[in-house]
């Protein structure tokens, strides 16, 4: 191994330019196929950092009518999944929404989500802080609560230990917080804030046609339900 050493500094040492070309070639390589490999292994390989991941999948909803045989779902068919009960455990759609957030002296423009009343039971996740929501908060009439990300708790908070009941203005109107997620208990990993939805503020007809594809879905199989059989 001394030789090779000796033979490889005497070779750089002859032909300097050659061997910086080479080195910086190498490097390039080496840095590129480890970060491929770090965005491959987060997307594809690494588990979710959930209660029995394998379990969480995502519905879709087809549409022969408009020709669509994959895509977001109505929410009645959201709706069916709860009453069937025959494959999933829990389901639940969400919705994503950008808000304003003020709560500190520097406002912040978040991804927020909407999220139905099973969302956090199909993760199956534990707040860092606090709680998640309640049935009867996403009732028309409930107070306005919100749940945080880590993230946003650092960030516009700057981690104070009294998170819990502090308010922020979404869309300057006040929003009480009830909990905190963990740094990385997030669906999906670009929303920063949680907020009940309200289906009593559609429609019956909203609720019930089959066409307007406009939530995202989630869900978690029952024991026993196997992929193919979802």
């Amino acid at each position: 191994m001394i030789d090779d050493l000796r033979y490889a500094f005497r070779a750089i040492v002859k032909s300097p330019g050659y061997s910086a070309v080479a080195i910086a070639t190498l490097a390039v390589g080496i840095g590129g196929t480890v970060a491929m490999f770090s965005a491959f292994y987060g997307v594809l390989l690494a588990p979710l950092p959930y209660p029995r991941a394998g379990a969480v999948v995502v519905p879709v909803s087809t549409n022969a009518a408009r020709g669509i045989d994959r895509a977001s779902v109505p929410y009645g068919d959201h709706e069916d999944w709860r009453q069937q009960r025959d494959v999933f455990s829990h389901v639940a759609v969400w919705r994503p929404v950008p808000v304003d957030v003020a709560g500190s002296d520097k406002p912040d423009r978040v991804e927020a989500g909407q999220v139905s009343n099973e969302f956090f039971d199909v993760l199956g996740i534990t707040p860092l802080v606090g709680r998640t929501f309640q049935p009867e908060e996403h009732e028309l009439r409930a107070a306005r609560v919100a749940v945080i990300s880590y993230g946003l708790w650092q960030r516009a908070l700057g981690g104070v230990t009294d998170v819990l009941g502090r308010q922020i203005r979404i869309g300057g109107v006040p929003v009480t917080i009830v909990g905190v997620l963990g740094p990385k208990a997030v669906w999906p990993d670009q929303q920063d804030l949680w907020i009940p939805l309200k289906p009593a503020l559609f429609s019956d007809e909203d609720r019930s046609r089959r066409d307007n594809m406009i939530f995202e879905s989630i869900a978690r199989l029952k024991p026993g339900v196997s992929l193919f059989a979802a």
